[in-house]
């Protein structure tokens, strides 16, 4: 499933779409996203303005696809460390981990920090492809553990919405900073999600 959504999807195979998400992101990242120009990102990418503009019409849709990369290539890398563990309870527990330090330490924290507006909409209001996306990746987890049951999507879905809200706002209940306490929390209240159909 999430080897379909990425071929389908990725930018890798519109390489003019990905030199623009690759230009946007370095253009976030040195001048924040209220400074970035659609011209000085088309630049980067080495295409006209109308070419960015046919793909993205405004800013938040390029903010959006740029969030959705990223998070792209985060679960690819994420699946491989979930791989590495036999249980689904273990498996759930490294991918929670990997996430959740990525949510406070990857590259586009201090955008998320420092200007967080642009990116809410891409988790809330236009969230849908992010959330699809995370989905697909605890559905392939279960197939790997060999867990089957007629809700399975359902269980996925609840686990992603879950998971997002964790990485967006912290909680005053568990103490998530810890990786051994972010792992026990996912094996004990995330992983029972997956593992049993209603």
């Amino acid at each position: 499933m999430l080897d379909e959504i990425t071929r389908e999807e990725s930018p890798e195979h519109h390489p003019t779409t990905a030199r623009i998400l690759r230009a946007a992101l370095e253009e976030f990242l040195d001048k924040g996203i209220r400074r970035a120009k659609l011209e000085e990102i088309a630049r980067r990418a080495g295409v006209s303005r109308v070419t960015v503009h046919r793909r993205y019409p405004g800013k938040q849709d390029l903010v959006t696809a740029v969030l959705i990369e990223e998070a792209r290539d985060l679960y690819a890398r994420g699946r491989v460390v979930a791989r590495a563990e036999k249980t689904l309870p273990d498996k759930i527990a490294a991918a929670f981990v990997f996430i959740f330090d990525y949510a406070r330490h990857g590259r586009l924290k201090p955008l998320l920090l420092s200007d967080p507006g642009p990116f809410l909409p891409a988790f809330t209001t236009r969230g849908e492809p992010l959330i699809v996306l995370l989905r697909a990746y605890y559905l392939e987890l279960m197939r790997d553990a060999g867990v089957h049951h007629p809700a399975m999507e359902v269980s996925a879905d609840v686990l992603a919405r879950t998971v997002v809200s964790y990485c967006l706002s912290p909680s005053a209940v568990v103490d998530l900073r810890d990786p051994a306490n972010a792992a026990d929390f996912a094996r004990h209240h995330l992983a029972p999600i997956l593992q049993t159909g209603p």
